[in-house]
């Protein structure tokens, strides 16, 4: 099956997903360092796209499955796409507007503060 998102929107096929990753890891730690290891290297194209609102970020930080204006509606995106919501991350992309750098961003910690809480 092809998987694509476009323009932020879902079409009728499944949104981008590496289906040829395994599942997360069971032991909650090892996933959350797979995650942090691989975010910061997350393409800037993929995240972009969703300024502005909420992103569903793949397991193990490496790609954007879907996004939406609010956590509902990104969820139930999610559930009628067949994907398990516990196995993705959640986080805002902030808009030019709210930015503290004037540019699209991610809420959250840097990638230095997450190496110093480790």
């Amino acid at each position: 099956m092809t998987t694509e998102l476009i323009g932020g929107a879902m079409s009728n096929v499944r949104p981008q997903f590496n289906c040829a990753i395994p599942p997360p890891p069971t032991d909650p730690k090892e996933r959350m360092r797979i995650y942090l290891a691989n975010r910061p290297n997350l393409p800037v194209e993929q995240v972009t796209r969703f300024a502005g609102q909420w992103v569903a970020i793949q397991w193990d930080g490496t790609a954007v499955v879907d996004g939406a204006p609010d956590l509902d509606t990104l969820l139930r995106k999610l559930h009628d796409n067949g994907f398990n919501s516990e196995h993705v991350g959640f986080q805002f992309v902030a808009d030019s507007e709210d930015s503290e750098t004037g540019g699209v961003g991610f809420n959250g910690m840097l990638h230095d503060e997450r190496a110093k809480t480790a």
